[in-house]
């Protein structure tokens, strides 16, 4: 369920380049530079766009959402 949700959410951004930074990060699990190198961004720029929309999120009432540890310490959005 949770795995959904968050597949759900990440299917639902508009923003093109923000949800291929979300399916990069969550779905193919890439680092920050796999990202950065595949989108021909440098790392800051990407981790500013992902934190970016982060950040707008938290003003949405719609997702609900906080930041979870997994066994291998990869971050990953866990949607409630």
């Amino acid at each position: 369920r949770v795995l959904f949700r968050s597949i759900e959410f990440i299917y639902s951004i508009e923003n093109s380049e923000v949800r291929q930074i979300f399916i990069y990060k969550y779905i193919d699990g890439l680092t920050w530079k796999e990202i950065a190198d595949n989108m021909n961004y440098g790392i800051t720029a990407i981790r500013n766009k992902h934190t970016g929309y982060i950040n707008k999120l938290k003003c949405d009432t719609k997702w609900h959402f906080k930041y979870c540890n997994i066994v291998l310490g990869q971050e990953i959005l866990v949607l409630l």
